[in-house]
């Protein structure tokens, strides 16, 4: 009985290692964000990522968006970022919205 209590234990602490290591990826991104009133969730992050859509340069875009005055949905943000991926992705993503 204990070694099962053991080896349960060990496969939990394994996940939330994983898990963990998961996040920590994105939390600097999402401080930066914090910190800027920005408005990026960390899941927002995470499923970014998922999608295959740069986190940071949406996060970027995002900050500097909302520092000019003119807050762009994180969506739109995205879905610029998948039509622009050949060009220089930050001002790809303003000058298509028109604030760049």
């Amino acid at each position: 009985m204990n070694s099962i209590l053991v080896v349960g234990i060990v496969i939990a602490a394994i996940v939330v290692l994983v898990l963990l290591a998961f996040i920590a990826k994105f939390f600097s991104l999402w401080l930066q964000a914090l910190f800027s009133k920005a408005g990026v969730s960390i899941f927002q992050l995470i499923g970014m990522r998922l999608r295959k859509v740069p986190p940071q340069t949406i996060v970027e875009a995002r900050i500097l968006s909302c520092k000019a005055g003119i807050p762009v949905d994180t969506n739109l943000l995205e879905a610029r970022a998948r039509e622009q991926a050949r060009q220089d992705p930050q001002k790809a993503l303003l000058k298509g919205l028109n604030i760049y």
